[in-house]
């Protein structure tokens, strides 16, 4: 007799860890449509576990909608991962899913003569089929227009059209960008540097080369995501390595005056303490809503519409900052998805200059990230721990970062009671 499941219900293939019973290793958890009961039914094997899934017949579901017969065993098998996967991310339940599934199924077939496995399959791989008549001019067009539409500071912006544009006086007017190779970046730079010699009379620093590379390289992602070329030729460049001065980072007594520079309960001392206490970069600072503050967890979660590179991450609170964040939420809070600071990345960097004169205290050039980044080292005693909540590399945080601190100065940064209108060290 067949089995008519209840849709509310998904049911779900576990492994079975029986004394009584050990020759079983899998149960499948089912619910008829007529019971409330949570059924169980036990196997020796996951085929005959699989096979007896495959036999499930979800009557109504498919007469209602695909007027097709059910799933055959094959189809099951093929869309069982899939539906795992899916599992994680809808509610929707298992017999909706599969129902969709042998729509799509066959009116992909029917209309456009493609397999529905074959088709998923490339898509989360995605193998999709590269756009090849697109020139490198074009590309930079539409990656501008993209561009001059986001919330990238003007500075980024206009660094972004000056090297792109060399890149584009260099290549012939034809170039397609899938044609685009690492030979061609490398000719670029040896002619970026020979302009820059005659130009200047000098040869440009390794931080000018980088810059440049960065530049086109962000371009060439663009590319990438945009299904314009197969992969990014910058990535399998060679650059030399660039010898950084070493950082310099704020005294205790510095930060103190930085911080009663600014009136208590604005939110210019909120930006101010963020910043010094989480390490954020300054362009995801500016980009943050009041939702990315969750209160519950101590923590800022960064999504990818506000991180720099790729990877998301959850920044979290030391206390004196938790401690002090209800006020503000109170204060400023009325929409939760509106941006917490409203300023371009210029009105930032004036508000941090009258801060800075404010304080008396003399601005190093990402002081404040130097800062956060050396004490939250001292505290962690971890490079990858300071790493995940900087959104940096390890390697990087251990060279520079190690020992600018003690332990009693870092006990007294993070011991500052910021919930005072004036702050001062113990």
């Amino acid at each position: 007799m067949p089995i008519t499941l209840n849709p509310e219900y998904n049911p779900r293939l576990a492994k079975l860890d029986s004394k009584t019973m050990p020759q079983y290793k899998y149960a499948v958890y089912y619910k008829n449509n007529d019971s409330d009961l949570i059924k169980r039914k036990v196997f020796k094997t996951r085929k005959s576990a699989m096979d007896f899934l495959g036999e499930i017949n979800f009557v109504k579901s498919h007469e209602e909608s695909t007027k097709a017969s059910p799933l055959s065993i094959e189809e099951f098998k093929a869309y069982w991962y899939m539906s795992e996967i899916l599992g994680k991310y809808t509610e929707v339940s298992i017999s909706q899913i599969f129902e969709a599934y042998s729509k799509y199924s066959r009116d992909l077939q029917d209309n456009f003569g493609e397999n529905i496995e074959l088709a998923i399959t490339n898509f989360f791989r995605f193998d999709v089929s590269v756009i090849t008549n697109i020139s490198v001019c074009e590309a930079r067009s539409i990656y501008l227009n993209t561009l001059n539409t986001s919330e990238r500071s003007e500075a980024h912006k206009q660094h972004a059209r000056l090297f792109t544009g060399y890149f584009l006086k260099f290549l012939p007017k034809d170039k397609l960008v899938n044609d685009l190779k690492k030979e061609d970046i490398y000719d670029w730079l040896v002619d970026f540097k020979n302009r820059s010699r005659a130009r200047r009379g000098t040869t440009p620093a390794n931080v000018s080369v980088y810059n440049a590379v960065h530049y086109v390289s962000v371009f060439l992602s663009f590319c990438y995501k945009k299904n314009f070329l197969k992969e990014n030729p910058v990535k399998k460049m060679f650059l030399p390595e660039i010898r950084q001065r070493e950082p310099q980072i704020y005294t205790l007594q510095q930060i103190c005056s930085i911080i009663n520079a600014t009136e208590y309960g604005s939110i210019r001392r909120l930006f101010i303490t963020l910043y010094f206490f989480t390490g954020i970069r300054l362009s995801e600072l500016l980009r943050l809503k009041w939702r990315n503050l969750n209160l519950a967890q101590s923590g800022v979660f960064l999504d990818e519409s506000i991180v720099k590179t790729d990877k998301r991450r959850f920044v979290k609170l030391p206390q004196n900052l938790a401690d002090t964040l209800p006020s503000y939420f109170k204060i400023h809070n009325s929409n939760p998805d509106a941006r917490i600071f409203k300023w371009q990345h210029h009105i930032a960097q004036r508000y941090l200059n009258e801060i800075f004169k404010a304080a008396n205290v003399k601005r190093i050039r990402n002081g404040i990230r130097h800062t956060a980044a050396s004490y939250h080292l001292a505290q962690s005693g971890s490079a990858f721990k300071s790493a995940e909540q900087l959104g940096n590399s390890a390697r990087i945080l251990k060279i520079h970062y190690t020992g600018n601190v003690t332990k009693k100065q870092c006990k007294q940064f993070y011991s500052l009671d910021l919930t005072k209108p004036a702050i001062e060290t113990l």
